[in-house]
């Protein structure tokens, strides 16, 4: 359990560093209709957080850093793989990349903080409480200028076929 004291070193460290925070999150009530697979939800959910606050910048690229799963790392390459993003009709390059845990990198460890958040608040979604008030919640994505956070929870995603 992490004491009140470390809740607002926390809070203070996203709310005084400015960088971007993006995620997107499903849960076990999330509805998909057939045939879609859940990441193929996600996943360009993800990449339209990070469009959503690249907007405010100019990007020249976009890396993403996972961290590594052997198990996920072949369909999060299926994936995100072929995503594309683009500004004003020119590509941006986009890559994704896998870093063990292990390694220690403090840019994974604010990201997997994150995604603790994330995770908090779906699991009170789930069991009909505002995760959305969460400190952890609140210090990540309402802690700091709306342009450098964007977050999606997915409760149903439908299949439709392109029309004319």
């Amino acid at each position: 359990m992490i004491s009140t004291e470390q809740q607002a070193l926390i809070g203070d460290f996203f709310r005084e560093n400015t960088f971007m925070r993006v995620a997107a999150a499903a849960t076990v009530a999330t509805t998909l209709s057939d045939p879609l697979v859940l990441l193929q939800v996600v996943a360009p959910t993800l990449i339209g957080r990070v469009c959503d606050v690249l907007k405010w910048t100019a990007a020249t690229s976009i890396h993403v850093v996972f961290e590594d799963n052997h198990r996920a790392r072949k369909k999060l390459r299926a994936h995100f793989g072929g995503i594309r993003v683009a500004e004003n009709g020119a590509d941006i390059p986009f890559e994704c990349y896998f870093m063990p845990k292990r390694a220690g990198e403090p840019a994974l460890e604010v990201a997997d903080f994150i995604m603790h958040a994330v995770h908090g608040l779906a699991r009170d979604r789930l069991n009909d409480r505002d995760g959305y008030r969460r400190r952890d919640f609140q210090s990540v994505f309402h802690s700091v200028d709306r342009r450098l956070a964007s977050f999606m929870l997915i409760d149903n995603a439908q299949f439709t076929l392109g029309g004319e």
